[in-house]
């Protein structure tokens, strides 16, 4: 909910800042989520739900913190390989972004998150 809460500020920014924003508020959504999930058992988002039954085990155990540094370490490596190939593509839209009025740069956006949110689901 919360990149399309921004998509509309990115219009305004360089491709490489709107993707930037992006995918940092979409990333930080989903880790945001995956929190909850160890700690209280409760998912943030549905893909923290295997977060929540494997996480919320070792919580109860007394190992909360090596569930959260796991946890934050599968983001840190999804997110390079998510922002590497988005970083690809906005380099090769460059030259014709002047072109794009707001209607196609939200667009573009939105194929952009679709082929990251797919990234994420064959990292995973």
């Amino acid at each position: 909910m919360g990149v399309a809460l921004v998509v509309g500020f990115t219009g305004a920014m360089s491709l490489d800042n709107g993707l930037a924003v992006l995918l940092g508020v979409f990333v930080g959504g989903v880790y945001g989520g995956s929190l909850s999930a160890i700690l209280l058992n409760i998912p943030g988002t549905p893909s923290a739900a295997a977060t929540a039954i494997d996480g919320h085990i070792l919580a109860r155990q007394g190992l909360a913190d090596t569930a959260i540094k796991v946890t934050r370490l599968a983001f840190f490596k999804a997110s390079i390989c998510n922002t590497q190939p988005c970083g690809i593509c906005a380099s090769a839209k460059r030259p014709c972004k002047d072109g794009f009025d707001p209607a196609n740069l939200s667009w573009h956006s939105g194929q952009i998150l679709a082929a990251d949110n797919l990234m994420e689901w064959v990292v995973a």
